[in-house]
């Protein structure tokens, strides 16, 4: 996703908070043409459907994008790679599950595994800027990453997972407007080739679409800890 986003972001094509606002608006689209209008959903599971939306498209997207602008990409790495331990956390604070020993060893390995490739991987490069409030933002990125995965199964169990994922990319639309909208005008299309109209579908259909298709899936018939664990393949994936 992101080495295929920086085609579009790095020559400054499309603002970072505009492209959050087209990925949101677009798989808000795909959604619903594909699964159908919205159904109804009781006035009691609003408030944690707003909370879905908001933990895992709105503060998800905008901070981590946001973040990694004033952060460098080894900071925002190691900082992500910590989601499955946020995850295993939340789930022992609310005394969800047992948590073992075993989950615990295996989550500080994956990181620990994690963690060596990203700091091999950046040595050979030149580091480039960190701050701590870039920091922070991708912090509170993975922590509300973390809440929403251990609050998504709730819903997406009563209610068909597609049609949950309608409600939170409409609700985190509404919400993306403000910090984006603005920047729609300023895009020079006529200056974008086709390399980089290939990478800004990519992005819009397969990483944003897809990527929460499948991820809501996946939490409709497995764990939120589970689900998280494999954010330890993302290094593994982008250094080959």
């Amino acid at each position: 996703n992101y080495t295929i986003a920086k085609l579009i972001l790095d020559p400054g094509f499309i603002q970072p908070n505009t492209f959050i606002l087209m990925r949101v608006g677009a798989g808000l689209l795909l959604f619903v043409l594909f699964f159908g209008s919205f159904s109804r959903i009781e006035r009691s599971d609003w408030p944690g459907l707003i909370q879905l939306s908001v933990t895992g498209v709105l503060v998800n997207q905008l901070l981590f994008f946001n973040g990694l602008q004033r952060t460098s990409p080894v900071h925002a790495a190691l900082i992500m790679v910590g989601t499955p331990i946020l995850v295993l956390m939340l789930r022992w604070l609310k005394q969800e599950r047992k948590i073992t020993k075993r989950n615990w060893i295996g989550c500080l390995l994956g990181f620990g595994g994690t963690a060596l490739l990203i700091l091999q991987s950046s040595s050979k490069h030149v580091v480039t800027h960190s701050s701590l409030e870039g920091d922070l933002m991708v912090f509170v990125n993975a922590c509300s990453y973390a809440i929403y995965l251990n609050k998504a199964p709730d819903l997406i169990k009563k209610y068909k997972a597609m049609e949950i994922m309608k409600w939170i990319f409409a609700i985190g639309f509404v919400g993306c407007l403000p910090f984006g909208v603005s920047g729609l005008t300023e895009i020079p299309w006529s200056s974008m080739d086709y390399s980089h109209w290939l990478s800004l579908i990519f992005v819009l259909v397969a990483t944003t679409f897809l990527a929460y298709l499948l991820n809501a899936k996946a939490l409709q018939i497995s764990t939120p800890a589970l689900v998280s664990s494999y954010i330890y393949l993302q290094p593994v994936i982008a250094l080959g």
